[in-house]
Order: structure tokens, then C-alpha cells, then sequence
């Protein structure tokens, strides 16, 4: 009969360094991902909602949404993303990534909270 176990979960560990940094130096972040708790990933969710829901408008669209709620401008998008990591990485490290990566660690979190694979079995689907 097999068990769960949490220790069959992925670690959130991440890796910055190595990356070209926005500013020309090199990105600094790295370490662990704490878990994220249900008041987190509730406020995290509800951005995403919102984020949604500008995505399915009109590209011409988009930039005047994003500019009427000031939830969704960069520096609250930072923070968002921070406090739902638990600080860990900061926001301060989250802007040294340049775009294309600080999107893809986003969507990596988002994937790894919102829909775990236990490390035990293939790879998600």
C-alpha cells in the first residue's frame, strides 16, 4: 500500500546567479522558496484573476487596464510575486531578472505551488 509523504514534493529551490541582470551586473538571488500559505496563495491568486482577465481583452486593450489599477503596475507586481514567495526570493532580487526570466520563475512558482508533482512519478501532463 503506498503513503503520501510531503518529503515526496519537489523542493521550491531557485538559482538566479549566472543570469545577466537588468542593471548589467549579474542577478544575486538564491535559495528557497518557503511553502506558501493559504492566505498567499489566496492574495496571489486573486492577482492572477485580475491578470486574466485583461489577458482575454483586445491587445489594443490591454496597456489602458493594466494603467487603471494601480495592483497591476510593475513595482506592485514585484511585490505581489515577492509576498507570495515568502520574501525568499525579495522583491529587490525579483528586479535585477530580466523580463523573460523574471516570467518564467513566475510561471514556474505559480506551476510548482498550484499544481505539484510528487517527485516519486513521471513528469506532470
Amino acid at each position: 500500500m503506498s503513503k503520501f509523504s510531503a518529503d515526496r514534493l519537489e523542493g521550491l529551490d531557485y538559482d538566479f546567479t549566472g543570469i545577466p541582470a537588468n542593471d548589467g551586473g549579474m542577478c544575486t538571488g538564491k535559495g528557497y522558496v518557503p511553502e506558501p500559505t493559504k492566505a498567499r496563495e489566496q492574495a496571489f491568486r486573486a492577482l492572477a484573476v485580475k491578470v486574466g482577465k485583461i489577458a482575454e481583452l483586445p491587445p489594443e486593450k490591454q496597456a489602458a487596464a493594466y494603467a487603471k489599477d494601480p495592483e497591476l503596475g510593475d513595482e506592485a507586481m514585484l511585490t505581489a510575486l515577492a509576498d507570495f514567495c515568502g520574501g525568499h526570493p525579495s522583491k529587490e532580487e525579483l528586479a535585477q531578472l530580466p523580463p523573460r526570466a523574471l516570467l518564467a520563475f513566475s510561471q514556474w512558482i505559480s506551476t510548482e505551488v498550484f499544481n505539484p508533482k510528487d517527485s516519486t512519478t513521471s513528469p506532470r501532463r
